[in-house]
C-alpha cells in the first residue's frame, strides 16, 4: 500500500473508528486501507465502515469486509443511522461495557 495522510495519522494517533469509502477517485479501493489497518494495533479492533454507493460489492471485496470485521454503509442512507451505530458500539458495547468515553473539552 502507498502510504497516505490517512495512514501516517493511524500510525500515530489513537482512532475508535474509521469511515472508509469503498471506490476512491484514483480508481484504488478503501479496501486496501482496511487491510492495512487490521495489521496495526490498536487499530486492528477499531470499528471500521465500508460507505458505498451501491450494491455491486464484488465477491473479493466482501471476503475483506467480512474478514476485517467491517459493516457496510450504503451512500443515500442518512448519516444519522452511520452515527447511532458508531455511538453504541463505542459507547454500549454488545457486553453493556463502554469501550470509550465521551470527553466534555469545556470543563
Amino acid at each position: 500500500m502507498v502510504p497516505c495522510d490517512s495512514s501516517a495519522l493511524a500510525d500515530r494517533v489513537p482512532i475508535a473508528a474509521f469511515v472508509i469509502d469503498l471506490h476512491l477517485a484514483d480508481g484504488r479501493t478503501g479496501l486496501e486501507f482496511v487491510e492495512w489497518l487490521r495489521t496495526r494495533t490498536p487499530h486492528d479492533t477499531a470499528l471500521v465502515y465500508v460507505v458505498t454507493g451501491g450494491l455491486d460489492i464484488g465477491d473479493e471485496e466482501r471476503r475483506v469486509i467480512e474478514r476485517a470485521g467491517a459493516r457496510t454503509f450504503l451512500k443515500g442512507q442518512s448519516p444519522r443511522l452511520l452515527a447511532e451505530d458508531i455511538h453504541w458500539r463505542l459507547f454500549s458495547g454488545s457486553d453493556g461495557a463502554s469501550r470509550w468515553r465521551l470527553v466534555d473539552r469545556a470543563s
